[in-house]
This record gives C-alpha cells, structure tokens and sequence, in this order.
C-alpha cells in the first residue's frame, strides 16, 4: 500500500518506509502492547490515506462521467441540429427547383392560358412556404435559430 500511496505521490516512500520498517523492527525487539499498537496504528494511517485516495479517485471517475454524458448528449443535439438544417436546405433546393422546372414549362406552354400559369405559381408559393415554415418549426423545436 505504501508502494501505490507513492505512486500516486500522496507521500514520500522512503522517508515512509523507512519509518515503517523502524516500527516493525521495534516490535520485533520489544514484543510489547505499544510496540504492537504503534505499528498498528501507522498501517491504519495508511490505510486511511488510501481509502481517502480511492474515494476521492471514484468521486472524479463519477463526475468524468457526468461530463462524458453531457458532452455526447451536446454531440447528439448538434447532430440533430445539423440535420435539421441540411433537411431546411434540402427544403429551399426543392422549392427553388419546382419554381425553376415551372417557369420553364410556362414558356415553352406558352401564354396560352395565363390564369393556370398563375394560380400554379400561387400553389408552388403556397407549398415551399409550407416546407419552409415546417422546417423552420422543426427547428424551433430543437432550440435552433433560424439564420
């Protein structure tokens, strides 16, 4: 134990053990209660360091893995956040790629029937606006700000 305390520099192993060896070789000369009670009382000390060390080790691994938790759950929100701004994107390619696909089909038509061109137009509008409204709620819903 007093090997490991070391290791974790928690205490100085020689001065440690020096003094740990010169209590057990006062026991082993003196076989008395106090000699006894002296070398107990230093391998509960170190007992309690380590006990201390090893709490204080379980308290940090503990709180490690609450900010682990917490940075996937920040990684997890980003990944929803950012696919729900590729999907707003994807939703303004869509509706600029209908409007673009209808005006097209509007001059080759031709100005034949001008009221149809018109109210297909309105519907395009009406629907991209729909599309971006739904995502943009989307959004809203996860706690991001649309640009």
């Amino acid at each position: 134990m007093i090997g490991e305390l070391a290791l974790a520099k928690i205490i100085d192993y020689p001065q440690t053990r020096s003094k740990y060896a010169a209590l057990i070789d006062a026991a082993r000369k003196d076989f008395s209660l106090t000699t006894y009670t002296n070398v107990d009382d230093f391998e509960r000390s170190t007992m309690d360091q380590a006990n201390t060390l090893m709490s204080l080790l379980q308290q940090n691994y503990l709180s490690l893995g609450h900010a682990k938790t917490e940075a996937d759950r920040a990684v997890d929100q980003r990944k929803v956040t950012l696919l729900a701004l590729i999907t707003l994107g994807s939703a303004f390619l869509l509706a600029a790629n209908l409007i673009s696909t209808r005006k097209e089909e509007a001059e080759v038509k031709g100005a034949s029937n001008p009221s149809a061109a018109s109210d297909d137009r309105v519907a395009e509008l009406t629907t991209a606006a729909q599309i971006i409204e739904m995502a943009i709620d989307q959004a809203k819903n996860l706690g991001v700000r649309p640009l």
